[in-house]
């Protein structure tokens, strides 16, 4: 594990606190604020992470969707072709 320091305003430290003290009280253990940090950092990968997943996705569908409107393009153009 790292060590490193962050700099944050009054308010996100009290809030940071607030949120230490209140997960203390329902966790029946001291929950400190690098605890908080550690999560919430995990929290923010997890999320990107599966937007990653999602993107990944929705690229491949969009490969798919514009393939398949190729091939209807392009068997339009045959029958128009064909008719010549």
């Amino acid at each position: 594990m790292k060590r490193t320091q962050i700099y944050i305003s009054p308010d996100q430290y009290e809030f940071l606190e607030n949120l230490a003290f209140l997960t203390s009280k329902k966790e029946h253990k001291r929950i400190s604020i690098s605890e908080i940090i550690r999560n919430a950092i995990t929290m923010l990968k997890d999320h990107y992470s599966k937007n990653k997943i999602e993107d990944k996705d929705l690229l491949y569908l969009k490969k798919k969707a514009s393939k398949s409107l190729e091939e209807i393009w392009n068997n339009e153009k045959d029958a128009e072709y064909d008719k010549l």
